[in-house]
Protein backbone atom coordinates (compact mmCIF):
# COMPACT_ATOMS: atom_id res chain seq x y z
CA UNK A 1 0.00 0.00 0.00
CA UNK A 2 1.45 3.38 -1.02
CA UNK A 3 0.17 6.87 -0.42
CA UNK A 4 1.50 10.40 -0.96
CA UNK A 5 1.48 12.59 2.12
CA UNK A 6 0.78 16.33 2.07
CA UNK A 7 4.49 17.04 2.55
CA UNK A 8 5.34 14.99 -0.53
CA UNK A 9 6.93 12.04 1.25
CA UNK A 10 6.03 8.57 0.11
CA UNK A 11 4.64 6.42 2.90
CA UNK A 12 4.97 2.72 2.17
CA UNK A 13 3.82 -0.12 4.37
CA UNK A 14 6.20 -3.08 4.63
CA UNK A 15 8.90 -1.26 2.69
CA UNK A 16 11.92 -3.35 1.76
CA UNK A 17 15.24 -2.63 3.47
CA UNK A 18 17.44 -0.57 1.08
CA UNK A 19 20.46 -2.71 2.01
CA UNK A 20 19.25 -6.33 2.10
CA UNK A 21 15.84 -5.94 0.35
CA UNK A 22 14.05 -7.96 3.05
CA UNK A 23 10.53 -6.84 4.01
CA UNK A 24 10.87 -7.17 7.77
CA UNK A 25 11.38 -3.93 9.68
CA UNK A 26 10.22 -2.68 13.07
CA UNK A 27 9.64 0.99 14.01
CA UNK A 28 12.45 2.50 16.06
CA UNK A 29 11.63 6.23 16.26
CA UNK A 30 8.44 8.09 15.34
CA UNK A 31 9.68 11.52 14.23
CA UNK A 32 7.72 14.53 12.98
CA UNK A 33 8.08 13.92 9.25
CA UNK A 34 9.08 10.27 9.04
CA UNK A 35 9.43 6.98 10.87
CA UNK A 36 12.87 5.45 11.38
CA UNK A 37 12.72 1.65 11.25
CA UNK A 38 15.23 -1.12 11.90
CA UNK A 39 15.59 -4.09 9.58
CA UNK A 40 15.26 -7.32 11.54
CA UNK A 41 17.36 -9.16 8.97
CA UNK A 42 20.51 -7.00 8.65
CA UNK A 43 20.01 -4.56 11.59
CA UNK A 44 20.30 -1.49 9.34
CA UNK A 45 18.10 1.49 10.19
CA UNK A 46 16.30 3.34 7.40
CA UNK A 47 13.68 5.96 6.61
CA UNK A 48 10.39 4.26 5.87
CA UNK A 49 8.99 7.42 4.24
CA UNK A 50 11.88 8.11 1.85
CA UNK A 51 10.82 8.60 -1.78
CA UNK A 52 11.06 5.69 -4.19
CA UNK A 53 14.07 5.42 -6.47
CA UNK A 54 12.10 6.93 -9.35
CA UNK A 55 10.97 9.92 -7.27
CA UNK A 56 14.13 10.57 -5.22
CA UNK A 57 15.68 12.91 -7.81
CA UNK A 58 12.93 15.44 -7.10
CA UNK A 59 14.00 15.51 -3.45
CA UNK A 60 17.30 17.12 -4.49
CA UNK A 61 15.82 19.79 -6.70
CA UNK A 62 16.83 23.44 -6.88
CA UNK A 63 15.00 24.07 -3.59
CA UNK A 64 17.30 21.64 -1.77
CA UNK A 65 20.37 23.64 -2.83
CA UNK A 66 18.94 27.16 -2.54
CA UNK A 67 16.82 26.75 0.60
CA UNK A 68 16.79 23.45 2.50
CA UNK A 69 20.58 23.04 2.62
CA UNK A 70 21.51 26.64 1.84
CA UNK A 71 24.30 27.02 4.50
CA UNK A 72 26.14 24.07 2.96
CA UNK A 73 25.96 25.17 -0.67
CA UNK A 74 25.70 28.95 -0.82
CA UNK A 75 29.37 29.71 0.04
CA UNK A 76 30.69 27.58 -2.82
CA UNK A 77 28.56 29.42 -5.36
CA UNK A 78 30.79 32.45 -4.64
CA UNK A 79 34.07 30.50 -4.57
CA UNK A 80 34.35 26.70 -4.50
CA UNK A 81 37.20 27.04 -2.01
CA UNK A 82 34.70 28.43 0.52
CA UNK A 83 33.03 25.02 0.84
CA UNK A 84 33.06 24.08 4.53
CA UNK A 85 34.17 20.56 3.60
CA UNK A 86 37.46 21.76 2.10
CA UNK A 87 39.65 20.39 4.97
CA UNK A 88 37.87 17.02 4.62
CA UNK A 89 38.44 17.00 0.86
CA UNK A 90 42.13 17.74 1.41
CA UNK A 91 42.36 14.97 4.00
CA UNK A 92 40.73 12.51 1.62
CA UNK A 93 43.07 13.39 -1.24
CA UNK A 94 46.04 13.00 1.10
CA UNK A 95 44.88 9.50 2.05
CA UNK A 96 44.36 8.61 -1.62
CA UNK A 97 47.83 9.91 -2.57
CA UNK A 98 49.48 7.86 0.19
CA UNK A 99 47.77 4.64 -0.91
CA UNK A 100 47.62 4.96 -4.69
CA UNK A 101 50.74 6.93 -5.54
CA UNK A 102 49.47 8.27 -8.86
CA UNK A 103 46.88 10.51 -10.47
CA UNK A 104 44.24 9.31 -12.90
CA UNK A 105 40.50 9.20 -13.49
CA UNK A 106 38.29 10.15 -10.56
CA UNK A 107 34.51 9.76 -10.46
CA UNK A 108 32.70 11.76 -7.79
CA UNK A 109 29.25 10.29 -7.13
CA UNK A 110 26.76 12.84 -5.84
CA UNK A 111 29.03 15.66 -6.97
CA UNK A 112 26.56 18.37 -5.97
CA UNK A 113 27.72 21.82 -7.13
CA UNK A 114 31.16 20.55 -8.09
CA UNK A 115 33.46 21.93 -5.38
CA UNK A 116 35.32 18.65 -4.95
CA UNK A 117 35.62 18.20 -8.72
CA UNK A 118 37.48 21.52 -8.84
CA UNK A 119 39.73 20.53 -5.95
CA UNK A 120 40.52 17.19 -7.60
CA UNK A 121 41.29 18.90 -10.92
CA UNK A 122 43.65 21.33 -9.18
CA UNK A 123 45.53 18.33 -7.74
CA UNK A 124 46.07 16.75 -11.15
CA UNK A 125 43.10 14.36 -11.36
CA UNK A 126 40.83 13.93 -14.39
CA UNK A 127 37.44 14.39 -12.68
CA UNK A 128 33.99 13.26 -13.75
CA UNK A 129 30.77 13.83 -11.83
CA UNK A 130 27.57 11.86 -11.30
CA UNK A 131 24.44 13.25 -9.64
CA UNK A 132 20.70 12.55 -9.76
CA UNK A 133 19.93 16.26 -9.34
CA UNK A 134 19.19 18.06 -12.61
CA UNK A 135 19.86 21.38 -10.90
CA UNK A 136 23.30 20.29 -9.64
CA UNK A 137 24.50 18.74 -12.89
CA UNK A 138 23.35 21.76 -14.93
CA UNK A 139 25.19 24.06 -12.51
CA UNK A 140 28.45 22.10 -12.73
CA UNK A 141 28.40 21.99 -16.52
CA UNK A 142 27.63 25.70 -16.84
CA UNK A 143 30.05 26.87 -14.13
CA UNK A 144 33.04 24.56 -14.58
CA UNK A 145 32.54 22.71 -17.85
CA UNK A 146 33.08 19.27 -16.32
CA UNK A 147 31.55 16.14 -17.81
CA UNK A 148 28.74 15.25 -15.44
CA UNK A 149 26.21 12.44 -15.78
CA UNK A 150 22.69 13.20 -14.58
CA UNK A 151 21.35 9.98 -13.09
CA UNK A 152 22.32 6.99 -10.98
CA UNK A 153 25.87 5.63 -11.01
CA UNK A 154 24.51 2.29 -12.25
CA UNK A 155 23.48 3.98 -15.51
CA UNK A 156 26.59 6.13 -15.99
CA UNK A 157 28.59 5.40 -19.19
CA UNK A 158 31.91 4.39 -17.62
CA UNK A 159 33.69 1.21 -18.70
CA UNK A 160 34.35 -1.47 -16.10
CA UNK A 161 37.92 -1.37 -14.79
CA UNK A 162 38.55 2.14 -16.13
CA UNK A 163 38.46 4.30 -12.99
CA UNK A 164 41.22 4.94 -10.43
CA UNK A 165 39.12 6.54 -7.69
CA UNK A 166 35.41 6.64 -6.84
CA UNK A 167 34.37 9.14 -4.15
CA UNK A 168 31.06 9.49 -2.31
CA UNK A 169 31.09 12.53 -0.04
CA UNK A 170 27.99 12.41 2.21
CA UNK A 171 26.05 10.62 -0.53
CA UNK A 172 25.60 6.92 0.23
CA UNK A 173 23.04 7.71 2.95
CA UNK A 174 20.83 9.49 0.39
CA UNK A 175 20.60 6.74 -2.20
CA UNK A 176 17.76 4.22 -2.24
CA UNK A 177 20.09 1.50 -3.52
CA UNK A 178 23.41 1.66 -1.59
CA UNK A 179 24.33 -1.96 -2.38
CA UNK A 180 23.90 -1.43 -6.13
CA UNK A 181 25.93 1.78 -6.00
CA UNK A 182 28.82 0.09 -4.22
CA UNK A 183 28.73 -2.95 -6.51
CA UNK A 184 28.84 -0.68 -9.55
CA UNK A 185 31.73 1.30 -8.04
CA UNK A 186 33.63 -1.96 -7.51
CA UNK A 187 33.15 -2.93 -11.16
CA UNK A 188 34.32 0.47 -12.40
CA UNK A 189 37.53 0.50 -10.37
CA UNK A 190 40.87 -0.75 -11.65
CA UNK A 191 42.32 -3.72 -9.70
CA UNK A 192 44.23 -1.37 -7.37
CA UNK A 193 41.61 1.39 -7.46
CA UNK A 194 40.18 3.00 -4.35
CA UNK A 195 36.74 3.89 -3.04
CA UNK A 196 36.53 6.80 -0.58
CA UNK A 197 33.30 7.32 1.37
CA UNK A 198 32.17 9.75 4.06
CA UNK A 199 28.80 9.34 5.72
CA UNK A 200 26.92 10.01 8.95
CA UNK A 201 27.65 7.77 11.93
CA UNK A 202 24.56 6.81 13.92
CA UNK A 203 26.60 5.15 16.64
CA UNK A 204 27.68 8.48 18.10
CA UNK A 205 27.29 10.79 21.10
CA UNK A 206 24.48 12.87 19.59
CA UNK A 207 22.54 9.69 18.88
CA UNK A 208 23.20 8.41 22.41
CA UNK A 209 21.75 11.60 23.91
CA UNK A 210 18.83 11.70 21.47
CA UNK A 211 17.86 8.10 22.15
CA UNK A 212 17.95 8.61 25.93
CA UNK A 213 15.76 11.73 25.70
CA UNK A 214 13.34 10.00 23.33
CA UNK A 215 12.96 6.94 25.54
CA UNK A 216 12.65 8.65 28.92
CA UNK A 217 10.02 11.00 27.46
CA UNK A 218 8.10 8.17 25.74
CA UNK A 219 8.86 9.71 22.35
CA UNK A 220 7.91 13.30 23.15
CA UNK A 221 11.48 14.71 23.19
CA UNK A 222 12.46 14.16 19.57
CA UNK A 223 14.56 17.24 18.77
CA UNK A 224 18.04 15.70 19.10
CA UNK A 225 17.08 12.65 17.04
CA UNK A 226 15.45 14.79 14.37
CA UNK A 227 18.62 16.86 13.92
CA UNK A 228 20.55 13.64 13.30
CA UNK A 229 18.04 11.32 11.62
CA UNK A 230 17.13 13.83 8.93
CA UNK A 231 14.34 12.98 6.44
CA UNK A 232 16.69 13.59 3.49
CA UNK A 233 18.61 10.40 4.38
CA UNK A 234 17.35 7.03 3.23
CA UNK A 235 19.70 4.84 5.30
CA UNK A 236 21.27 5.49 8.70
CA UNK A 237 24.56 3.60 8.87
CA UNK A 238 26.85 2.74 11.76
CA UNK A 239 30.49 1.79 11.15
CA UNK A 240 29.57 -1.86 11.75
CA UNK A 241 26.63 -1.92 9.34
CA UNK A 242 28.51 -0.05 6.63
CA UNK A 243 31.60 -2.24 6.94
CA UNK A 244 29.39 -5.30 6.59
CA UNK A 245 27.92 -3.89 3.39
CA UNK A 246 31.38 -3.06 2.02
CA UNK A 247 32.57 -6.63 2.63
CA UNK A 248 29.48 -7.97 0.85
CA UNK A 249 30.43 -5.78 -2.13
CA UNK A 250 34.00 -7.22 -2.19
CA UNK A 251 35.82 -4.18 -0.78
CA UNK A 252 38.78 -4.44 1.58
CA UNK A 253 39.08 -1.66 4.13
CA UNK A 254 42.46 0.13 4.24
CA UNK A 255 41.59 3.25 6.24
CA UNK A 256 39.00 4.40 8.79
CA UNK A 257 38.66 7.71 10.62
CA UNK A 258 35.88 9.36 12.61
CA UNK A 259 35.10 13.07 12.28
CA UNK A 260 32.28 15.63 12.50
CA UNK A 261 30.16 17.30 9.84
CA UNK A 262 31.50 20.86 9.28
CA UNK A 263 29.76 23.21 11.71
CA UNK A 264 29.68 25.98 9.08
CA UNK A 265 27.39 23.82 6.91
CA UNK A 266 24.82 23.14 9.64
CA UNK A 267 21.56 25.10 9.51
CA UNK A 268 21.23 26.25 13.12
CA UNK A 269 20.97 29.39 15.26
CA UNK A 270 23.84 30.72 17.38
CA UNK A 271 22.73 28.86 20.50
CA UNK A 272 22.41 25.58 18.65
CA UNK A 273 25.85 26.01 17.09
CA UNK A 274 27.43 26.71 20.46
CA UNK A 275 25.80 23.58 21.86
CA UNK A 276 26.99 21.58 18.86
CA UNK A 277 30.53 22.92 19.20
CA UNK A 278 30.60 21.76 22.82
CA UNK A 279 29.18 18.39 21.84
CA UNK A 280 31.75 18.04 19.05
CA UNK A 281 34.57 18.58 21.56
CA UNK A 282 33.13 16.01 23.98
CA UNK A 283 32.48 13.50 21.19
CA UNK A 284 36.09 13.78 20.05
CA UNK A 285 37.32 13.00 23.56
CA UNK A 286 35.01 9.96 23.71
CA UNK A 287 35.69 8.92 20.11
CA UNK A 288 31.96 9.17 19.45
CA UNK A 289 31.90 11.54 16.48
CA UNK A 290 28.88 11.71 14.17
CA UNK A 291 30.62 10.99 10.84
CA UNK A 292 33.29 8.69 9.48
CA UNK A 293 35.54 8.33 6.45
CA UNK A 294 36.59 5.02 4.90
Amino acid sequence: MVKMTRSGWVAEAHRACPVCAVHDAAPAYYLTRHVVVRCRNCDVMFNSQFPTREASAELFSQEYYLDVHKPAFEPQTVDYRDDGSMPIFERGLQIIAERLGRRGILVDVGCGLGAFLKVAESRGWVPYGVDISRHATAYVRATYGFEVFNGELMDAPFADGSVDIVTLWDVIEHTTCPREVLQKAHRLLKPDGLLLVTTDNFDCLISDIGVILYRVSCGRLRYALERLYIPYNCTYFTPASFRSLLRDCSFEETFFEKMEYPLSKVRANIGEKLALKTMYALAKLLHRQAQFML
